[in-house]
């Protein structure tokens, strides 16, 4: 099985999981890196399919990139990556085993994902767009000059009591799906794609 062929098990799973959740596929990480699957509700939930035609020689750095910025980590792994996965990801990090066939795919948790204590409110704030960084400022009573470069709105946010910056991420990312209250994006906004899911 592909990745394409787990993808839309996997969405039906966190959609039953989190009702009422933002989910985005290729989330931009720590800005090097992508989360397969995303879901945003009161916690960031990060989803990293390793399919059978994967490796496993990227998830050392895909540790790193989750471990920064999600409450909760989840690896979603074919059954022949399982016993590797188990050896290297953080104990806190959930599973999720991938068996049967294309057309006919399901998976089953392993391990429950336990809180990620090892976030970096630094690369949580980098998730927000430079328009949903001043908007989060303003809310809180900071001033902020429209031509402010997106690192001075970062650097502003984390004078910011961490809860408050966290509120405002969920929040944001919440708002992108959307369309009504999306903000437009400004020069110094990460142009990568992040699709929201439908």
């Amino acid at each position: 099985m592909l990745d394409r062929d787990i993808r839309p098990t996997l969405v039906r799973t966190v959609r039953a999981s989190h009702p009422g959740a933002a989910l985005f596929e290729e989330l931009p990480v720590c800005r090097k890196g992508r989360a397969d699957l995303v879901a945003v509700n009161s916690a960031l939930w990060g989803y990293e399919i390793k399919s059978d035609r994967d490796t496993l020689n990227r998830l050392p750095r895909q540790i790193e990139h989750y471990e920064s910025i999600f409450d909760y980590c989840i690896v979603v792994a074919a059954e022949r990556h399982l016993r590797y996965a188990d050896l290297i990801i953080p104990p806190h990090w959930g599973i999720f085993s991938v068996h049967g066939s294309i057309g006919d795919c399901s998976m089953d948790e392993v391990r429950r994902p336990q809180r990620n204590p090892n976030r970096r409110i630094e690369q949580i704030i980098r998730l927000l767009w430079k328009t949903e960084g001043m908007k989060a400022l303003r809310t809180h009573g900071v001033k902020v000059p429209r031509n402010a470069p997106v690192r001075l709105v970062w650097k502003m946010l984390s004078k910011l009591p961490t809860p408050d910056v966290e509120e405002s991420v969920r929040s944001a990312l919440k708002n992108r799906n959307s369309p009504e209250s999306a903000l437009p994006r400004m020069s110094g906004d990460d142009l990568r794609t992040t699709a929201p899911i439908a």
